[in-house]
């Protein structure tokens, strides 16, 4: 491993995607560090998905979250919005930016009583928290966009302070935007980030989720010309996909999971042209394929294509070191087809 980066160092250090989260391919660049003198192949293993052999032990460190958080929430009417809003906001350092489109937005309504018996308390006190979400669409029609930025901190009142502050600079800019107020209010935003997809799910009978476009990255200071482009793409099979888009809007981060019929054929033909049609983009704005979820075998028929052959030509390297039998996870970060992702999925559906 020492001959293969440190006689390809170059080559290794211009494959390092230039945005915040990257899941794709084997770690590489983060081996040889030149300033600390260090060679760590651990940063390398993690993230290898398996491939490389078996972890029998690991140390790691918890985080103490703060105990106090307000939500400031925009609604974006337009994605030509999404560029100056989202890098406004960032400028006052929230501490999660999220988001979800308006198909997510849809659903939530259509469900809005199963929504609130999951949320739990009074219906009528629930009914009235989703009022300023019924106002925003009244007064400027669907949002194609709702972003929400979590401030905390170890006050109730600083917390606030934060999230007010943020929503105050955003006059300029003529976006609707709120500042949740309470437990329950805020709460609300974040089931319907993370429970509107499940409640259609489980409303749509014959089918599965497909998580095969879930977890691309680009930098966000492209979503606003990427995101046009993205849906573009996704306009001819409206009528054979459901889905709904949501994202981490601070990383470029975006999840797209769809509803289909997995043992239908036509399925297999939709996958794979809407991942060619979908990475490409990605890859035409330097991207990553996957930021969090890792190859799996479905994406990694695509990991050629974000690094080129000649990094790719390392990272089969990299598993003939490590693992010369093919016997880790095989099929997943080198060496797997669209075949035999389908093969698997036959086999699971």
């Amino acid at each position: 491993m020492s001959d293969l980066i440190m006689n390809n160092a170059e080559l290794i250090g211009s494959a390092k995607p230039v945005v915040s989260k990257n899941s794709c391919g084997y770690y590489l660049w983060n081996v040889y560090d030149k300033a600390a003198r260090t060679f760590d192949l651990t940063k390398m293993i993690v993230g290898a998905q398996g491939t490389l052999g078996m972890i029998t032990e690991i140390e790691f460190a918890l985080v103490k979250p703060k105990k106090f958080s307000h939500l400031l929430v925009a609604f974006l009417t337009s994605l030509d919005q999404l560029g100056e809003t989202a890098t406004h906001i960032l400028k006052y350092n929230p501490e999660s930016f999220e988001s979800y489109d308006d198909q997510t937005l849809k659903v939530a309504f259509k469900f809005l009583p199963q929504l609130m018996h999951q949320m739990g308390g009074n219906i009528i006190t629930l009914g009235l928290e989703f009022i300023p979400e019924m106002m925003a669409v009244l007064e400027g029609g669907m949002p194609k966009l709702v972003l929400m930025a979590e401030f905390t901190a170890d006050t109730n009142e600083e917390a606030l302070r934060l999230a007010t502050e943020a929503q105050t600079s955003l006059k300029e800019f003529h976006v609707r935007t709120r500042v949740t107020k309470t437990e329950n209010d805020e709460h609300k935003y974040w089931v319907i980030r993370r429970e509107s997809f499940n409640m259609l799910r489980q409303h749509i009978h014959g089918v599965r989720t497909a998580p095969f476009i879930d977890d691309f990255v680009v930098l966000p200071k492209f979503l606003p010309e990427f995101l046009p482009k993205l849906y573009a793409i996704f306009e001819p099979y409206k009528h054979d996909l459901t889905y709904t888009i949501a994202g981490h809007v601070g990383d470029g981060n975006f999840h797209i999971i769809p509803l289909m019929n997995l043992a239908d054929p036509k399925a297999h033909v939709i996958i794979r042209d809407l991942s060619v049609k979908v990475y490409e983009l990605v890859h035409s704005y330097n991207g990553s394929i996957t930021g969090e979820h890792n190859d799996g075998i479905i994406r990694t028929p695509f990991v050629k294509m974000q690094y080129g052959d000649k990094v790719y030509e390392l990272f089969e390297k990299t598993k003939k070191i490590w693992d010369p039998k093919g016997i880790f996870n095989p099929g997943k970060k080198v060496g797997g087809t669209l075949e035999y992702a389908f093969e698997h999925i036959v086999k699971t559906s």
